[in-house]
């Protein structure tokens, strides 16, 4: 595990936030992340009396891929149909941003063989930082 201090580019205080409590919005951006790892602890702390003091409970974010370049199909199925059946279609597509739960189609524009589909019609199966299912 590494350890990296990073600068604070904002703090927003409530009115009335006092050194014994307070509330407000802290910003600052995290550096670049190399690890394999899907998650990184961020702990927050400050010197106050020439003491280290941790200011709130270590949390992890989340770090997600870079998207760049159009949708990539990796699977689908089935791979044919007879010409008198309807076609019921299994995707998974990746470079594409992960649906938040509860999942919902009209998050993402669906086309096939140049035709949008109707958010409606299109049902999503899982998604992670690296892939979506849909049906």
């Amino acid at each position: 595990a590494s350890r990296q201090r990073v600068s604070v580019s904002s703090l927003q205080q409530d009115e009335g936030s006092t050194l014994m409590a307070s509330q407000g919005v802290l910003r600052f951006e995290a550096p670049r992340f190399t690890s394999p790892d899907d998650f990184a602890m961020i702990q927050i702390s400050t010197m106050v009396g020439g003491k280290v003091r941790v200011l709130a409970f270590p949390f992890k974010f989340e770090y997600l891929p870079t998207i760049t370049g159009p949708a990539k199909v990796v699977s689908f199925s089935p791979i044919s149909i007879m010409e008198t059946e309807a076609l019921v279609l299994f995707v998974t597509i990746e470079n594409v941003h992960r649906i938040d739960r509860p999942y919902s189609a009209t998050q993402l524009l669906v086309q096939v063989a140049g035709l949008e589909i109707d958010a409606g019609l299109v049902s999503i199966s899982s998604s992670d930082r690296t892939a979506t299912s849909l049906r």
